[in-house]
């Protein structure tokens, strides 16, 4: 945003980031959640004049990475329910994504406490590739109760209040925008906009879409 102001929001906040990653993680090492960026923040839209900024109403924003690995140790305790059978069934099935169901519902209660203005998410569950694997009904994943007219993961975290636009070719990269708050330019209608950031993939060509998208609120 052009001439935008950024306040970071009081150090009182992180309390409350640290039990995010404990509710999702068990102690912060036993789902293996990975947070690469996370900024809850107060932000304030400003412009210059003559007399010094105006500022505008303060608005919110976060970034999550929400994908895991197998890399951590996941069978230490305390025990959360997800071990390292499930990290390397995430691993081979489900790209290291937010798949496991536990995970999710612990994301969408913190999305409904916070209700940032605005949204930014890496390494969802994109639900159609569910038609591509095969999956084990007696395992709390993602695909276990998928159908064609399920809402989408990023629609089940943000809820019916948000605008959802997701990165050209690769639709595990998303944002959402609070619709109160604005509306993504080029994605009309009431669905998800997939596509509707776009961007483009790295040189080497080792991911199927777009890996830095861009949007305009």
């Amino acid at each position: 945003m052009n001439g935008a102001a950024t306040r970071h929001s009081p150090a009182s906040t992180q309390p409350r980031l640290a039990r995010l990653a404990r509710r999702i993680s068990g102690a912060g090492v036993g789902l293996g959640v990975v947070v690469l960026l996370w900024a809850l923040l107060d932000a304030t839209p400003s412009r210059a004049s003559a007399r010094g900024p105006t500022f505008g109403r303060p608005f919110r924003v976060l970034t999550f990475n929400a994908g895991t690995t197998t890399g951590l140790p996941h069978d230490l305790g305390p025990d959360d329910g997800y071990s390292q059978h499930d990290a390397e069934i995430a691993d081979a099935l489900y790209e290291n994504s937010l798949s496991w169901n536990p995970a999710e519902r612990a994301l969408t209660r913190f999305l409904a406490e916070t209700r940032p203005d605005i949204a930014f998410f890496q390494e969802l569950y994109f639900d159609p590739w569910c038609e591509t694997i095969s999956v084990d009904p007696a395992l709390d994943f993602v695909c276990e109760d998928y159908t064609p007219e399920r809402p989408l993961q990023i629609e089940r975290l943000l809820g019916g209040d948000y605008q959802v636009a997701c990165a050209d070719g690769q639709e595990d990269n998303c944002a959402g925008v609070r619709r109160d708050f604005g509306r993504f330019v080029g994605c009309p209608g009431e669905g998800p906009c997939l596509g509707g950031l776009a961007g483009t993939g790295p040189p080497d060509g080792c991911s199927r879409g777009a890996r830095v998208g861009s949007a305009e609120i």
